[in-house]
């Protein structure tokens, strides 16, 4: 009980602290994460995680304006041991949208 409500009182944190147009989707607490490109919403990277989901997953597109660029914890807050789901508007960026995985 004391875990997951340590879970979901980050998770509420990291939801209304996200910075300027982009914010977070989903937390998932991982044992280890790895991730191929840090918080770049205009490459597609992927992170490696192990935990309750092991396994590789690549960022995507939500839509064809919004990219979901997952990222471990550590690439964002001074927190390990977490994945997190970020969302981002490409055109926020000044891009013009959404391309397998990456704002373009």
């Amino acid at each position: 009980m004391k875990r997951n409500l340590t879970i979901f009182l980050l998770a509420l944190f990291l939801l209304a602290s996200g910075v300027g147009a982009w914010w977070v989707v989903h937390v998932e607490p991982v044992t280890s994460c790895f991730d191929s490109d840090g918080l770049n919403f205009t490459n597609q990277g992927y992170i490696n995680v192990t935990g309750n989901y092991s396994g590789t997953f690549y960022d995507s597109c939500a839509n064809n304006i919004t990219v979901t660029e997952l990222a471990c914890s550590s690439d964002v807050y001074n927190i390990t041991g977490y994945a997190l789901a970020i969302q981002e508007d490409c055109t926020a960026l000044n891009l013009t949208g959404c391309s397998l995985g990456k704002c373009i």
